[in-house]
């Protein structure tokens, strides 16, 4: 049996929500396939789809170094005028992303059936 790589991502278009959505499962840490992330990530922004949604009711751990990559889509996101958003945080990583004042250029909600309305 194959052990389980410690971060993934899958992506998939929403032509509706001009959006890529990612569904990240890990540790969204300082390693190579966090850094990859953000880069196919920012290539799938453009000016059909500006907006990313990253599910991350999946997400085992968030140090400083993920928080920078959040940033860094962020702003590639915002360069494009479109919005972040986050679905399915931990109440430790809303903390975490409270503390860097993020939270005030990201939306938050807690489920998919919000993202309609998040995208206002």
């Amino acid at each position: 049996m194959t052990p389980k790589p410690p971060f993934q991502a899958q992506s998939r278009p929403d032509a509706p929500l001009n959006a890529w959505m990612h569904e990240l499962q890990g540790k969204f840490v300082g390693i190579p396939e966090c850094y990859e992330f953000l880069e196919e990530a920012r290539e799938k922004v453009d000016e059909k789809f500006p907006n990313a949604i990253l599910l991350m009711q999946d997400v085992t751990l968030l140090n400083s170094t993920g928080i920078g990559l959040i940033a860094a889509l962020l702003t590639t996101v915002r360069n494009r005028g479109g919005r972040l958003v986050l679905v399915g945080l931990s109440d430790l990583t809303k903390r975490q992303l409270q503390v860097t004042h993020l939270l005030e250029f990201i939306t938050i909600i807690d489920g998919l059936e919000q993202v309609g309305e998040a995208m206002g």
